[in-house]
């Protein structure tokens, strides 16, 4: 059972150098974020969906290097707590020493969460890459139709998303049997949203009935709609999004020159005026150096003429 569980989940192992190296240049990244905000405010900093995405990776950088920082800590004090002085302490001052523990469940279970937030950031540091293509012509006009596409999903979603909502409550109270599964994705609410793509069980709707008995009108009435969402969903609703997607490529690739000059001339305003001079993490030489030499001429600036109206008066 032990083997099957690390096949499975892994397990991670001491904090290690390229991890503290890792962690260091995220930090750099943070305060980089973090100055951009100062520069351009909180408002116009959330606008930018990129900006939105490095916030996003910043924080489950920080929830990954809290636990596993805790996760250390525990195992290091619970060498500690678990010593024969310290239990012989805590037993005068009637505390319970296995409260204080650090014990395997737990650190599986940071670990674990850990893992599936490594998993995160490393997924949304590679989709960072994608503003950067917006120099290329060619790949910068492809990115660009990907961002219109998004948003053609998002209001695909909002017209059609009330019929798999609908559908979902129809099959929850059709097959009450299958609301216990014990796995949560595949209870019959979610069913209608699985069949969006193309993933229809239908032996699993026949298989409901088939231990018998007299299961009228339920029988017919669930293959039913089964039959018309399915035929709704694979025809209808996925050929719209379809037809939207190719409108907006259509678009897009007629003023696909002015879109690209744009979305260039965007990034290049970004990295010259609100972005430091080098990436991280050397961007800190700039943060220790260049930064307050800046803040130091600005506050002379600023001083400036009241010394010299003092001076004149």
């Amino acid at each position: 059972e032990g083997k099957t569980w690390m096949w499975r989940r892994g397990e991670l192992g001491p904090v290690s150098m390229a991890e503290a190296v890792f962690w260091a240049w995220a930090l750099c990244r943070v305060l980089e974020e973090a100055k951009q905000m100062v520069l351009i405010g909180y408002s116009g900093y959330i606008s930018s969906f990129w900006n939105q995405m490095d916030l996003l990776t910043s924080i489950a950088v920080i929830g990954v290097a809290v636990m596993r920082m805790a996760t250390e800590l525990g195992r290091a004090l619970n060498g500690y707590i678990t010593s024969q002085t310290v239990q012989q302490i805590l037993a005068v001052l009637g505390r319970d020493g296995a409260y204080y523990s650090f014990d395997d469940d737990q650190a599986a279970e940071a670990n674990e969460w850990s893992r599936n937030l490594y998993a995160v950031v490393v997924l949304l540091v590679y989709l960072r890459f994608f503003d950067l293509l917006t120099y290329s012509p060619r790949l910068g006009v492809l990115t660009i139709i990907i961002k219109r596409m998004m948003d053609d999903v998002l209001s695909w979603a909002a017209v059609v998303g009330c019929v798999p909502l609908g559908v979902s409550m129809a099959f929850a109270v059709l097959m009450p049997a299958d609301n216990s599964r014990p796995e949560f994705l595949l209870k019959p609410f979610f069913l209608p949203f699985w069949g969006l793509v193309g993933e229809v069980d239908v032996e699993r709707f026949f298989d409901h009935f088939a231990s018998g008995g007299d299961d009228m009108p339920t029988e017919l009435l669930l293959p039913f709609l089964l039959f018309i969402y399915s035929f709704f969903a694979t025809v209808i609703f996925v050929n719209l999004l379809i037809a939207q997607m190719s409108s907006t490529y259509e678009q897009v690739r007629e003023n696909s020159e002015r879109f690209w000059v744009f979305d260039r001339v965007t990034l290049i305003a970004e990295y010259k005026d609100n972005r430091d001079v080098l990436p991280a993490p050397l961007n800190i030489i700039d943060m220790l150096i260049i930064d307050p030499i800046k803040l130091l001429r600005y506050c002379c600036r600023g001083c400036g003429p009241a010394r010299n109206q003092s001076t004149q008066g």
